[in-house]
C-alpha cells in the first residue's frame, strides 16, 4: 500500500487540521470532563475531534473503518482502519503539551 499514491496521506493531514481547528476551540475556551464507565476522562473535545476526523476521512475513503476512543469501532469494508487517541488530563489542565494522535 503506498499512503501517498493513494492519497490516504492528503486527506490525513486534512483531517489533522480539521482536528485541530475543534482542538484549539476548546483549548482556548476550556472545558470540562466527564468521566467514562471506566473512569478515564471525557470532553466534548474529544468527541468533536473525532467526529471532524471521521467525517473528513468518509468524506473520501467511504469504505474505511474507524476504532475511535470515543466512538468506539466501526466496520471497515476494505481492510483498512484509522485510529485516533487523546491526552486529556493534559489537554483539561490546559498544559503547554498534550497529545493527539492519529494512526493510518
Amino acid at each position: 500500500m503506498n499512503i501517498q499514491k493513494e492519497g490516504f496521506l492528503e486527506v490525513a493531514i486534512e483531517a489533522a487540521r480539521e482536528a485541530e481547528e475543534v482542538i484549539l476551540k476548546y483549548y482556548e475556551s476550556g472545558v470540562r470532563a466527564t468521566l467514562k464507565p471506566d473512569q478515564s476522562p471525557v470532553t466534548i473535545a474529544d468527541q468533536e475531534t473525532e467526529q471532524a476526523i471521521i467525517e473528513t476521512i468518509r468524506a473520501k475513503f467511504p469504505d474505511h473503518g474507524f476504532l475511535g476512543e470515543e466512538t468506539g469501532e466501526s466496520a471497515s469494508r476494505n481492510g483498512r482502519r484509522l485510529f485516533h487517541r487523546g491526552s486529556n488530563k493534559r489537554f483539561i489542565a490546559r498544559t503547554s503539551t498534550f497529545l493527539f494522535q492519529m494512526n493510518v
